[in-house]
């Protein structure tokens, strides 16, 4: 963690074993589901693949942190301005859209300055530091109450 200045919060996001096992559960209650449709057997074929590409979509970007899509930090420093690093690139300028705040995750929904898409941010307790997750928690609830 680095801050600039304390209105200033920096988390260098890192792997998550427990979002992986997370996906691997929810994705694998989707197979299941897939293989029990009546369904023609090439569309049955056709939806699993669809999920094992959504898995390891999931996987690769959100629970590995890898590729060139993957965010590889956050910062917040105003109620809503905020920036995100994609692997080794420059800071994104973003505004927060969205917050869900748990113990064990967060999940942002942000939306790029320019260029107006949303983006999802998931903070997993065990990709990041515990104090600037705290840290995070407290400021996302507090701007929450406000």
């Amino acid at each position: 963690m680095s801050t600039a200045s304390p209105a200033e919060l920096t988390l260098e996001l890192g792997a998550s074993r427990g979002l992986a096992a997370v996906f691997a559960v929810v994705y694998g209650g989707a197979l299941v589901i897939c293989t029990v449709l009546p369904l023609a057997p090439w569309s049955r074929v056709l939806l699993v693949m669809l999920v094992v590409t959504a898995f390891w979509r999931a996987l690769y970007r959100h629970a590995w942190r890898r590729g060139p899509r993957a965010i590889a930090a956050f910062k917040i420093r105003d109620e809503d301005a905020c920036a995100i690093r994609r692997g080794a690139g420059d800071w994104e300028p973003v505004r927060l859209v969205e917050q869900w705040v748990h113990p064990w995750l967060t999940v942002l929904v942000v939306r790029a300055v320019r260029g107006g898409g949303t983006v999802g941010v998931l903070v997993p307790a065990d990709a990041v530091s515990p104090e600037p997750f705290r840290r995070l928690r407290v400021r996302l609830r507090l701007q929450t109450a406000a």
